[in-house]
């Protein structure tokens, strides 16, 4: 892309009007009010180290043990003859055949890039050299790899299958996975003796080998040493004390109700009540609590934008005018301090209902008349709510700035503070970190995203032609897989 001085000289020695380049911009932007990165940093108080991908133990143990191939087979021939890709290649090719074999036995499996892996699925053999592999690991590498940073790679650490070497890059196994290992050894038997797990370089696997893998290292087939190590590990005394207190709260809500799915685990968390005895699990809840506000107050936001995009999506409009159609479908009052009602005790306040509803009217087929209404709801338990994120960065619009403002305005219209709330929270505060973050991909080189979603004309606000106005999605708080490995792991009881 070329500079604006370049563009500039250009111009001026132009005798006419010429065709400009294609421009290559892609719409996209998943987080288009800048307000998600508290939501994770708020999760590391309760959950930290956790995704919402790693959520099964058997891909760990099966990641550490390549690990451990790799270094038994370097060792036969002298560490230092060995370089770091070579091992790299060994793990990439253990980790391929594990997904494969597992395609080859599951109709389907919850496993990085299983999609990507099965349209390559070998009808007879495979040969793990050449063109072909060299460009799978370059695919696979940073996206669908089991490794990679947006999958199991960081879980590998965090719930100590493996360690940090003392070289860039360097993996080596933790102590406390060697029994989880031994017991993929066992399950193996004779077979962790094939040239596949043993030989760096070429080697030839047959689709037969695959199948008879797949069952013996099953994924839904956990031995009692993956148990205990995850028992350890992820809530026990190896778990960051955060996690710990984070996978206490979790038992004790799934104890006290039975596990009937993710929402209503998460609802019996946010229960104030049912810790009242216990200061450990009062400070959980809290912080639980907390979260949970965020996350209703961060999905109502984008929610209220994806609307604003809706209604100028046919013709420009003011934040005037939508503010006076978004009243319409909330109740009447004089004041925002009656229009909110904000009720007294803020642990009384349900965060979880109002979630479920936005997501529900946001999922399929988004009837956008019915969302201020929901929107609204979701907007007053939020303010109604107690904010944890006092020390978060005041341009991410903390809960407990926008509780400061909407006070402000108690006396003043709903119309005056919906105009607000359009113009600063949802517009504004979009079009701050899109031309930020515009700008800041253009610094480093990167993609060119179109993120920008509304901007102004002479007739008032219009929807940027282009751009991607999909409706927003909660952001995962990493419950279902701290429940996922707990149950894997035999340490729930389930109803």
């Amino acid at each position: 892309m070329k500079t604006v001085q370049e563009i500039i000289d250009e111009s001026a020695l132009a005798n006419g009007p010429r065709v400009s380049e294609l421009v290559r911009i892609r719409p996209g932007g998943v987080d288009p009010l800048g307000l998600r990165q508290i939501n994770f940093n708020l999760m590391d108080q309760l959950l930290p180290q956790l995704n919402n991908v790693a959520r099964h133990i058997r891909p760990l143990t099966v990641m550490a043990w390549a690990w451990r191939c790799a270094w038994k087979s370097a060792e036969t021939i002298g560490l230092d003859k060995v370089p770091a890709s070579t091992l790299r290649e060994m793990v990439d090719r253990i980790e391929v055949i594990f997904v494969w074999s597992q395609l080859l036995v599951h109709d389907s499996v919850d496993l990085p890039g299983s999609a990507y892996l099965k349209t390559r699925l070998p009808e007879s053999s495979y040969r793990f050299a050449g063109e072909h592999w060299t460009q799978m690991q370059k695919e696979r590498r940073y996206s669908t790899a089991l490794s990679a940073a947006v999958n199991y790679g960081p879980s590998l650490f965090n719930l100590c299958f493996a360690r940090r070497g003392a070289q860039r890059d360097e993996v080596r196994l933790h102590p406390l996975a060697d029994a989880a290992l031994n017991s993929l050894d066992s399950l193996l038997g004779d077979q962790r003796n094939h040239s596949a797990f043993t030989k760096f370089g070429e080697v030839t696997v047959t689709q037969a080998d695959l199948k008879l893998w797949g069952g013996l290292w099953d994924i839904e087939k956990i031995t009692n040493a993956e148990c205990e190590h995850i028992a350890t590990t992820l809530g026990g005394k190896e778990a960051p004390l955060e996690r710990q207190h984070g996978i206490r709260l979790l038992k004790t809500a799934i104890e006290r109700i039975g596990v009937r799915g993710d929402s209503a685990v998460r609802k019996a968390m946010c229960d104030c009540g049912a810790a009242h005895d216990n200061s450990q699990l009062q400070e959980s809840t809290a912080v639980w609590r907390g979260i949970q506000a965020r996350q209703l107050f961060r999905l109502t936001l984008e929610a209220l934008l994806y609307w604003a995009t809706v209604e100028v999506s046919d013709r420009p409009s003011t934040v005037e005018r939508m503010a006076s159609r978004f009243l319409e479908g909330t109740p009447s009052e004089h004041t925002v301090e009656a229009w909110l009602a904000i009720p007294a005790d803020p642990d009384a306040v349900d965060i979880i209902e109002p979630i479920l509803e936005l997501e529900k009217l946001l999922r399929g087929r988004v009837d956008a008349n019915s969302l201020p209404s929901v929107i609204y709801q979701g907007l007053r338990a939020a303010l109604a709510c107690k904010a944890i994120d006092s020390n978060e960065r005041q341009d991410r619009l903390p809960l407990e700035r926008a509780q400061t403002e909407a006070k402000s305005f108690a006396d003043k219209s709903p119309a005056q503070f919906m105009e607000y709330i359009l113009s600063a929270w949802a517009i504004g505060q979009h079009v701050y970190w899109s031309v930020g973050r515009g700008i800041g991909d253009a610094r480093r080189g990167q993609d060119r995203i179109l993120r920008l979603k509304i901007v102004p004309d002479e007739a008032g606000l219009r929807i940027v032609p282009g751009a991607n106005n999909s409706a927003p999605r909660t952001t995962p708080d990493r419950l279902s897989t701290a429940i996922t490995l707990l149950q894997e792991a035999g340490e729930l009881q389930m109803s």
